[in-house]
């Protein structure tokens, strides 16, 4: 009788555990179907990285869109419904159907339409293959497939009690530091490809070329480990200030800022500097690329900045009257732009002009056609009109601590630091809606597929000074930001200098920056 009921009592804890445990992720964790169809949305898929909760934290989320694989879908349309085959679905035999087989499924299926009188046709799409990086505080990188939320692969990255960075990402390589070890993953499996020390002290991720692995330090230099032969020693660019931003890759340049006000631009495929843009207070995040051949860049001056990606002529500056430490978001023609005091601008990416301004905005999460998602200064997330700026609606996010600002397709992607990612989309978008151009992205890929003119000098753009003699809208004083520099590419100093003569020493430790993991 006493162990009969010690067995029930036991049974009736676990299943109130569960009930807790469920009712805990569906009402704070997890944003419900219910919830988000209010919203336009719908939850594309939900998982759970794998972490102990009690002992470790999801400290990075890192999103990338192959501009090489990609899987075929067929989609028949008939009455107002639709059905898909996919060349990863498998048969009765648990095998992958392949491209051959989707295709001859969808036309057996249009056939089986015709003998019932139904009308139908016939979708072909390219859906690349999309994956989301998510890195813990104990050294372990997952790979998610970033549209059925299904990992790929896991794997521990040096020792668990060292710190990593948030990882570089190309076609074949995942590279990643753990404390003051640079370890190179093959992509499509985690595989180690080879691990090395680096020289200086890591102040950020590390960025990848199809040649190299670029790290920056606090010291100022960024250093280049060259993919293919492990042997040699790095070469060294020297910065002016430090560099405590995750450099970044364009077609053709690398770019990195410092907290002292300077871009620098590389080239990715030769060693050598490209120029160097001066603005009149720190830089505290990542520049963007916007095709063809722009850089855009945000400083704490409150100015945005777009220059010619090989030349530096700046095409445009903005000023949006505060202080700015987010990355500019360039999508289609339009190029969006959060300010520390929550103002969300939407300016035209040819013309700098502004089209309208969204108040009460920390950051932006994701643009689809028609609409702007961002994270409000009370925690909410944001509908936002593309074309007007006005709020559409606002949604309520519970207990989520991670939201990501993707800035390659329209999807939402938020989370726990706990290890709970979800995917949100609009209803209709099944599909990505891919931003960034992967033809551009694959001819910088392949050097050997050239396109015309991209690497001429631009056309020179009328320019309009800015009010006054002092382009800080702060008062700070002093002239026009310069932008120095222009097509040639100064070799780097034999002794680590900076190639354009500024040899001032870091500055004091304490600066703000931004270190936001999932910014």
């Amino acid at each position: 009788m006493s162990r009969t009921l010690v067995i029930s009592t036991g049974l009736l804890f676990v299943s109130l555990a569960a009930s807790a445990l469920c009712a805990d992720y569906g009402d704070s964790v997890v944003i419900s179907q219910t919830e988000a169809r209010r919203y336009g949305l719908e939850r594309a898929w939900f998982t759970q990285v794998r972490l102990d909760p009690a002992r470790a934290r999801m400290t990075d989320l890192a999103y990338f869109v192959s501009a090489t694989q990609s899987h075929t879908v067929y989609e028949v349309q008939y009455q107002d419904r639709k059905r898909v085959f996919s060349e990863r679905d498998t048969d009765r035999f648990g095998d992958a159907l392949g491209k051959e087989g989707a295709e001859k499924e969808a036309k057996a299926f249009s056939e089986e339409l015709k003998l019932r009188e139904i009308e139908s046709t016939t979708k072909t799409i390219q859906v690349p293959e999309i994956t989301l990086y998510a890195v813990t505080d104990r050294a372990v990188v997952h790979a998610i497939d970033a549209e059925t939320g299904r990992t790929r692969w896991a794997t521990v990255v040096g020792n668990r009690d060292y710190p990593s960075e948030r990882p570089g990402i190309s076609e074949n390589f995942v590279a990643v530091l753990n404390g003051s070890t640079l370890h190179l993953l093959k992509r499509q499996t985690g595989e180690m490809a080879w691990i090395r020390a680096i020289q200086g002290v890591a102040s950020a991720g590390p960025a990848l070329t199809e040649e190299y692995v670029i790290v920056p330090t606090f010291m100022g230099d960024v250093e280049l480990y060259d993919i293919d032969e492990t042997r040699t020693l790095p070469e060294i660019y020297r910065s002016n200030g430090r560099v405590l931003i995750q450099p970044n890759v364009t077609p053709l340049s690398v770019v990195w800022p410092t907290d002292r006000g300077f871009l620098y631009v590389a080239r990715t495929t030769q060693k050598g500097l490209r120029y160097r843009m001066e603005a009149r207070r720190p830089i505290v995040s990542q520049a963007a690329y916007s095709s063809p051949s722009k850089i855009l860049a945000t400083s704490i001056d409150g100015y945005v900045y777009c220059l010619h990606e090989t030349s530096g002529q700046e095409f445009w500056r903005f000023s949006t009257g505060e202080p700015v430490s987010n990355s500019p978001v360039p999508i289609g023609d339009a190029v969006y732009i959060v300010t520390d005091k929550g103002s969300l601008f939407c300016l035209g990416v040819e013309d700098g002009q502004e089209r309208w301004s969204s108040p009460q905005v920390q950051r932006l999460l994701s643009v689809s056609k028609d609409r702007v998602y961002g994270l409000t200064v009370t925690g909410r997330l944001a509908v936002i009109d593309a074309k007007t700026g006005g709020q559409i609606a606002s949604m309520g996010t519970n207990r989520l601590d991670v939201f990501y600002s993707n800035t390659q397709t329209d999807r939402i992607i938020v989370g726990t630091t706990t290890g709970a990612i979800q995917c949100l989309r609009e209803v209709e978008l099944e599909w990505p809606l891919v931003h960034v151009n992967l033809a551009e992205a694959e001819q910088q890929r392949r050097p050997e597929i050239k396109q015309e003119g991209l690497e001429t000098k631009p056309k020179p753009v009328p320019q309009e000074a800015p009010a006054g003699d002092d382009p800080d809208p702060f008062g700070a004083g002093g002239g026009a930001a310069p932008v120095r520099g222009g097509d040639a590419a100064p070799k780097p100093a034999a002794d680590g200098g900076d190639p354009f003569g500024a040899a001032a020493p870091p500055p004091a430790a304490g600066q703000a920056a931004d270190d936001d993991p999932f910014r």
